[in-house]
């Protein structure tokens, strides 16, 4: 069940404070990252929400989710190949399980990589072995 949720306004005004915030690069892009993505998004997802917190009926643990459309989820990510495999597939299972339960079964989860990492064809390769489907923006 969802139990709190954002404006895709909100959300990007938030990760732009953060940005400003903080003095590491790498969360630095990984805030603008998200707002591109969620630029990206917009139209062909048809969001409804940002930065939404599921909770688990059963077990009570929470999953953030960086995006909700009209009828699948995305993940917003900037990070190396390196660092998705060594952490996220709890995430990715979070993420397969709440696309199911929200939208059915059939359709994947949605992830939009950072293109401007050298690395995102390995990224790429992670996230689809994960289950997800997967854009490169650039």
């Amino acid at each position: 069940m969802k139990v709190s949720q954002e404006s895709p306004a909100d959300t990007k005004a938030k990760n732009d404070n953060a940005r400003g915030a903080t003095k590491q690069e790498d969360a630095k892009r990984g805030y603008a990252f998200e707002n591109k993505a969620i630029d990206a998004n917009m139209v062909e997802m048809n969001i409804q929400a940002t930065s939404a917190v599921f909770k688990c009926s059963k077990c009570g643990a929470e999953q953030e989710v960086d995006i909700v459309g009209d009828r699948q989820l995305g993940e917003a990510k900037s990070k190396s190949a390196k660092q998705v495999k060594k952490k996220g597939s709890q995430q990715a299972r979070n993420y397969r399980s709440i696309q199911a339960q929200v939208f059915g079964e059939g359709t994947q989860p949605r992830a939009k990589l950072d293109g401007e990492r050298g690395d995102h064809a390995e990224t790429r390769a992670e996230f689809e072995r994960r289950g997800f489907q997967v854009e490169i923006v650039n």
